[in-house]
């Protein structure tokens, strides 16, 4: 009887030893497409931010050749 109590502990302990590794394993996935998403984010506002960058700069130096065309 004690024996047979014994492997049901340590079975128990098995299971949850390796569900643990499992939820260990499952937060990290998250932790990693989290930040996967984020840095997906980031790269679009860099993308946007450095496109407006550039309009704003065309526009300018649209601006200066229509003042020099003027004159």
């Amino acid at each position: 009887m004690n024996k047979v109590r014994l492997a049901l502990m340590m079975l128990i302990l098995l299971g949850s030893i390796f569900a643990s590794k499992n939820l260990m394993a499952i937060a990290d996935a998250s932790r990693q497409l989290e930040n996967r998403k984020l840095n997906q984010i980031r790269n679009q506002t860099v993308s946007k931010t450095l496109i407006k960058n550039v309009i704003g700069q065309l526009t300018v130096i649209a601006a200066n050749l229509l003042v020099i065309k003027t004159r």
